[in-house]
C-alpha cells in the first residue's frame, strides 16, 4: 500500500505541473485526476451485539497518512485533516493532497453492500459513470463519458505518472479502444517463485501479448494496471451484464475468479478493442512463496479457460461486430486453447522420453516411474485438504526439479555428442533462440532471460501438478491470496442472533447479497453430456446430505482426472507403436 501511495502522491505533483502549463496557455496533455481507494471489508464487530468499527487495515492506512507522509512524499508538508462521511454503503474519508488532488477512501460494510473485488469495481463504475454525470445535459454527458478514463489498480502496484500519460495517449488514438494495459513487472522478495514469475511475465509480454497485439487485440487487460474508457463501459450489455450476480458454478469461476478477464471479454464481444502498451511500465507485488502462488493460479487457470471458451463458443458473432478480431485470430486462440488442454499430457510424455534418452532406461519403466507420483498426487488431492495438497505438490516439485536438472545436463551432453543438427538438439536450440532473440529485442529486460533456468526446471510443477490441483479445487471460490482467517461459525446461536437479525458470521459461503439472504437450491453445470457438476452452496441449515454432495463432487473430479490419464496412456501407446 505504501508503494501505491507513493505513486498517488507523484500523480498529485504531476497534476500541479499540468495545471501550471494550462495557466500558461499550454493545454496539451492536461487532464484532471482523482483517486478512489476501496476497502472491500472495512468493518468488524468486536462482540456479538457490539457496534461495527473499522478494522486494522483501515486504521493502518489512516495512520500512514498521518505519520508517514514525509517518508512517502520526501518533503515535510503537512496534510490537511480529512473529512469523514457516513454513507449508505459504510463510510467515506476524503483527503486533499498537497497539490490539490482529491483522495477518497471508501469503506465498505459487507453487511450493507455486496463485497469482493468485482462489486467494488461495479460500485466505482456506477459512481463515476452514473452518479457524477447524472446532472449534465445529454450532449455534455456524452462528451464527458468519452473523455473519462478509469485507471484500475491493485493495492500493491507502483507506477510513474509518465506511464499513465502514455496509456491516455494510447487511448486517444482510436475511439474503439476500450481498454489498454501496460507492461507489468513482478516484484517481491528474491526467490525461486519470484524468479519463475519474472521470466513468465517477460515471455508473456514479449511473445504472447505482442502476438495478440499484432494479430488484432489482447484478450486480457490485467486489473493491477489498466486504463478503461468510460464510454465503452457504459455500452449496452457491458456494465449491465458485468453486474449480474453469480447463479451457476461456471459464473463463480468466470465472473468472480477472473473479473478483469471477463470485463475484457465483454468489451471484445461488443466490438471494442483491448490493446497493450509496452511503454507503460508498472510494478506489482507478486506471490513470494509456493502456497500463495498455487492459490493464485488456482483462480487464474479455470477463469482464463472459461473466458477464452466463452469467446470461442460465440466467435462468429464476435467477428461480425469486432473488426479487430478475424478468423485467423480465432484460429490462433483455438490453437493456444488446444495446447493448454493437451499441455499436461505433452509435458508428461516429454519427461518420459527425456528420462529414456538420458538415462537409457526402458521406455515403459520410465512411463510408470513418472505415472506413479502423478497417481499418488491425485489420491492426495482426492482425500486431503488444500494445504496438504500444496505441501505434497511442493515436495514433488523439488524432486522433479532435481530430475529436470539431470535431464538438461544429459541433453547438453547429447548435443555435444550428436551435434546441433540432431532432432533433439535442433529443437532445444531453436526454442532457446526464440527466447534469446526476444530478450535481445528488449535490452532493458535482458536479465529476465537468466530466470529461464528456474522456469525450465519447474515445468512439471507448473504445467502438470498445478493443473491437477486446480481441477480438484474448482469448488473453492475464495480469493486465496492475502486473506485473513475468518472467524469460526457460532454453531450454538443458529442463524438468528438475539436481536432477531441475521448473523453475518453464519452467512453462506457463496453469498454476495445483503444480510438475511439464503440459497436453498443447487446449481448444475453440464459439460457437453460428459458429466454433470452439481454445486450446492451451504445454507444456514445443517443439511444431512452434505457428505453425499461432497462424495459426488469428488466422483466428478475422479472422472475428469481419469480422462486426463486415459488421454496420456492412449497418446503414449500411439507414440510407441
Amino acid at each position: 500500500m505504501v508503494e501505491l501511495l507513493k505513486s498517488i502522491f507523484k500523480m498529485d505533483k504531476d497534476q500541479a505541473k499540468r495545471r501550471l502549463f494550462l495557466a500558461q496557455g499550454n493545454s496539451r496533455g492536461y487532464y484532471k485526476y482523482e483517486t478512489h481507494i476501496f476497502f472491500d471489508d472495512a468493518f468488524e464487530t468486536l462482540s456479538v451485539n457490539g457496534p461495527s468499527v473499522v478494522n486494522s487495515f483501515v486504521s493502518t492506512f489512516v495512520d500512514i497518512m498521518k505519520t508517514e507522509i514525509r517518508f512517502i512524499t520526501g518533503v515535510d508538508v503537512p496534510l490537511t485533516p480529512p473529512i469523514k462521511f457516513e454513507t449508505p454503503y459504510g463510510g467515506r474519508i476524503e483527503w486533499t493532497l498537497p497539490h490539490g488532488t482529491k483522495l477518497l477512501l471508501h469503506l465498505k460494510d459487507k453487511t450493507k453492500i455486496r463485497h469482493k473485488k468485482r462489486w467494488s469495481q461495479c460500485m466505482y463504475m456506477y459512481y463515476l459513470l452514473g452518479y457524477m454525470l447524472k446532472d449534465l445535459t445529454p450532449n455534455r454527458r456524452e462528451i464527458r463519458s468519452r473523455n473519462t478514463y478509469i485507471l484500475a489498480l491493485d493495492g500493491d502496484v507502483c507506477f510513474q505518472p509518465i506511464a499513465v500519460e502514455r496509456l491516455v495517449d494510447f487511448m486517444k488514438r482510436s475511439p474503439k479502444l476500450g481498454a489498454a494495459c501496460g507492461r507489468i513487472h513482478p516484484t517481491g522478495e528474491p526467490g525461486p517463485i519470484l524468479w519463475y514469475q519474472k521470466f513468465e511475465y517477460a515471455i508473456g509480454h514479449w511473445l504472447q501479448k505482442s502476438t495478440e497485439h499484432t494479430l488484432g487485440c489482447v484478450l486480457c487487460s490485467p486489473g493491477c494496471f489498466s486504463l478503461f474508457r468510460g464510454h465503452a463501459l457504459m455500452s449496452p450489455n457491458i456494465l449491465s451484464k458485468y453486474t449480474q450476480m453469480s447463479s451457476k458454478p461456471l459464473h463463480y469461476i468466470q465472473y468472480d475468479q477472473g473479473e478483469d478477464r471477463w470485463l475484457c471479454t465483454l468489451l471484445l464481444q461488443q466490438g471494442y478493442k483491448v490493446d497493450y502498451s509496452a511503454a507503460s511500465d508498472a510494478y506489482t507485488h507478486a506471490p513470494e512463496n509456493f502456497d500463495e502462488f498455487y492459490n493464485q493460479r488456482r483462480r487464474w487457470v479455470p477463469s482464463t479457460t472459461a473466458n477464452i471458451m466463452d469467446l470461442l463458443a460465440d466467435y462468429s458473432k464476435t467477428i461480425s461486430v469486432n473488426s479487430d478480431i478475424s478468423f485467423p485470430y480465432i484460429f490462433y486462440q483455438s490453437l493456444l486453447m488446444f495446447g493448454t488442454i493437451m499441455g499436461p499430457g505433452t509435458i508428461f510424455l516429454v519427461i518420459v522420453g527425456a528420462l529414456h534418452r538420458v538415462f537409457h532406461v526402458n521406455m515403459w519403466l520410465s512411463f510408470f516411474c513418472n505415472l506413479t507420483p502423478i497417481v499418488v498426487y491425485i489420491i492426495v488431492c482426492y482425500f486431503c485438504k488444500s494445504k496438504t495438497q500444496i505441501l505434497f505438490a511442493k515436495l514433488l516439485s523439488i524432486i522433479y526439479a532435481l530430475v529436470m536438472v539431470t535431464v538438461f545436463v544429459g541433453i547438453s551432453l547429447i548435443v555435444v555428442e550428436e551435434g546441433i543438427f540432431a532432432p533433439s538438439s535442433f529443437f532445444l536450440i531453436l526454442v532457446s533462440l526464440v527466447f534469446i532473440v526476444a530478450a535481445i529485442m528488449h535490452p532493458l529486460e535482458f536479465d529476465c532471460l537468466i530466470y529461464g533456468l528456474v522456469y525450465c526446471i519447474t515445468i512439471p510443477s507448473m504445467y502438470l501438478f498445478l493443473i491437477i490441483f486446480s481441477i480438484f479445487n474448482l469448488d473453492n471460490v475464495s480469493w486465496g491470496t492475502r486473506e485473513t482467517e475468518k472467524p469460526k461459525e457460532n454453531t450454538n446461536s443458529g442463524a438468528e442472533n438475539s436481536t432477531g437479525g441475521s448473523n453475518p458470521v453464519t452467512r453462506q459461503r457463496y453469498s454476495i447479497s445483503e444480510r438475511g439472504s439464503s440459497r436453498s437450491g443447487c446449481f448444475e453445470l453440464s459439460i457437453r453430456g460428459l458429466c454433470d457438476i452439481v454445486c450446492c452452496p451451504k445454507s444456514n441449515e445443517i443439511r444431512p446430505n452434505n457428505r453425499s454432495t461432497n462424495a459426488f463432487l469428488k466422483y466428478v473430479y475422479v472422472v475428469l482426472v481419469t480422462i486426463i490419464l486415459a488421454d496420456i496412456t492412449i497418446r503414449y501407446s500411439l507414440v510407441t507403436c
